[in-house]
């Protein structure tokens, strides 16, 4: 075990651009799905998964690191997918449970 893992800086335009592209695809996408008859709860837990998802897979093949490698592309995105689906529940459901 002689190698030493490093983790890399994400910059500010990073987070500015993951934390606006989420605040924008929330605002325009959880009030259609629930006018769709999706409870809010639910709308604000597809809404938060799928803008996360999509802003962090931006941001980790785009912004950060210019990927070309369709293998390391999908990684990050199913990686992205299970770290946002996973916070995105933590915040709008088990939080509830403690309040």
């Amino acid at each position: 075990m002689n190698s030493s893992f490093e983790f890399k800086r994400i910059s500010a335009k990073s987070i500015m651009f993951f934390l606006i592209f989420v605040s924008l695809v929330n605002f325009l996408l959880a009030q259609p799905l629930v006018l769709l008859g999706i409870s809010k709860d639910l709308s604000y837990f597809l809404s938060t998964s799928i803008s996360g998802t999509a802003g962090l897979t931006i941001v980790l093949t785009v912004i950060e690191t210019k990927v070309r490698n369709r293998k390391q592309i999908f990684n990050r995105m199913l990686l992205s997918f299970v770290i946002c689906t996973a916070f995105s529940y933590y915040l709008i459901y088990l939080l509830k449970l403690f309040s």
